[in-house]
């Protein structure tokens, strides 16, 4: 695992559950806040969602 994360730059952090949801949190509104300003769009697939297959 510890290759994994080295190839990907990652850095393993041992934070508690409260300090997970802190970071997401201001995550979020980082990058919330910057696709709202430069007026990114989410691409829709030209596919309708009731032509995917059922999930079992």
């Amino acid at each position: 695992m510890r290759s994994k994360m080295d190839v990907l730059a990652a850095q393993p952090v041992g934070n508690t559950p409260a300090e997970l949801a802190a970071f997401v949190r201001a995550e979020q509104k980082k990058w919330g806040d910057l696709i709202r300003e430069v007026g990114i769009k989410a691409e829709h697939s030209p596919r309708d969602s009731r032509e995917l297959p059922a999930c079992h």
